[in-house]
């Protein structure tokens, strides 16, 4: 009989990508594999179709209702989470209601998972650790941990919501069967906290099957096309420098795309910014989100990659994001803020991109001029960039590690 293999977020499947190459990793290898998750937003519930009729060998179990179909329960749990995170701020230390309060269908992913036995279950997104951790015990089985954020870093030290995490990493990381994490610095970063979890180096790559042609070169005189892309949009993720940066040159044969959730007042936001710092229209482009597959189109229309982030919390410090894996796919030099993990991330990687110190609009200017007026350097960071993803940053590589990490705790 095959090894079972349970995988659990309080998260949707199409919003964590981690958690699909995994099951789909698993199921490659003959595991029996389920997948217990919850309603995180609507946009993602086109994607999560997708991915039941695109792997019906798959369990997919979606707990905790959903704010169409399931009104009632999903507003229940809701309601119960509010009281849950107020008795922890009354309780702080209590372990019951600290782990409830952490998301909003904590006893139903709890009780769904020890529902369904499994040999190993794997706990993606914090929240979904203690639930994993119990489903264990009660099957006399085990659980590990993929780490995509450094949790207790993504918020400030100190704080209830650090406090919170604090509890739960401490009484569940202990007893994981294995730890991955979604960088070097993260890794390095809980294996202070944690020595004897020994965490493993698991990069956000995708897989080939994403690649993109070969780039066609970027020509002196064309439209030099900057790309970011996330769930959602906001202020202070670097966009703020790119588009003052943009403002400074002379040329204005520079736009960039955002692709990203983005609410009327947040648009109204970062139109406002490209016309004070006197930017064309066209310069500025919103796009709504679309499913993983698309980004990877959508991004090979253009030139540069923004790896924008500010560093404003520990985690952004130390994390790499979906972001910095999918330009190389895509065939686009990555132009990348100075958090130390990208720092390493690009040391480690010369020659796909550059650097340029957060908050220096002077240094970023430099940086698109020099991309804009220097087409065959452009043309050989994308080359070089697309060859990496091709022979090395992909998740057929990656995923090695991963079902090597399985095999060796289930056998």
């Amino acid at each position: 009989m095959p090894f079972s293999v349970l995988l659990l977020t309080p998260g949707q499947p199409s919003s964590n990508p981690r958690l699909v190459k995994e099951a789909t990793a698993l199921i490659a290898r003959g595991y029996n594999v389920t997948v217990v998750y919850c309603h995180w937003v609507n946009w993602a519930d086109k994607g999560d179709e997708e991915l039941r009729q695109q792997y019906p060998q798959i369990s997919w179990i979606r707990v905790g209702g959903h704010p169409v179909s399931q009104k009632g329960l999903y507003w229940f749990t809701r309601i119960r989470h509010k009281v849950y995170r107020l008795c922890a701020g009354i309780f702080p230390h209590n372990l019951y209601f600290v782990q409830r309060a952490y998301i909003r269908c904590y006893n139903e992913l709890k009780r769904t998972s020890t529902a369904h036995p499994a040999e190993l279950y794997i706990a993606h997104n914090l929240g979904a650790l203690a639930p994993a951790a119990l489903a264990a015990k009660r099957n006399h089985s085990l659980y590990a941990f993929d780490a995509e954020d450094y949790h207790r870093g993504q918020s400030s030290d100190g704080d209830e919501e650090s406090k919170r995490t604090k509890i739960i990493e401490d009484r569940y990381i202990p007893g994981v069967v294995y730890l991955t994490a979604a960088s070097p610095l993260i890794a390095a970063t809980y294996k202070q906290h944690y020595p004897q979890a020994n965490p493993i180096v698991l990069n956000n790559v995708f897989s080939l099957e994403y690649l993109q042609p070969e780039p066609i070169p970027y020509n002196s005189g064309d439209r030099l096309k900057l790309f970011w892309f996330s769930q959602s949009a906001g202020s202070g993720r670097g966009l703020e420098n790119v588009i003052e940066a943009m403002g400074k040159i002379r040329s204005r044969n520079v736009s960039l795309t955002i692709l990203a959730n983005c609410s009327a007042d947040i648009k109204n936001y970062f139109t406002s910014l490209a016309q004070a710092n006197h930017l064309q229209e066209e310069q500025l482009q919103f796009m709504e989100p679309v499913l993983l597959k698309d980004i990877f189109v959508i991004a090979g229309q253009h030139h540069v990659g923004l790896a924008t982030e500010m560093g404003l919390n520990t985690n952004y410090n130390i994390a790499l994001t979906n972001k910095i894996f999918s330009y190389p796919l895509s065939g686009l030099a990555i132009l990348a803020s100075d958090t130390p993990a990208q720092k390493l991330f690009l040391k480690e990687n010369p020659g796909i991109g550059k650097i340029y110190k957060r908050g220096d609009i002077a240094g970023l200017v430099e940086s698109i001029e020099r991309f804009l007026h220097n087409p065959a350097e452009l043309n050989q960071c994308r080359g070089s960039a697309h060859r990496l993803a091709r022979e090395s940053l992909n998740w057929e590589k990656e995923q090695e590690i991963f079902l090597q990490t399985i095999n060796a705790v289930l056998s």
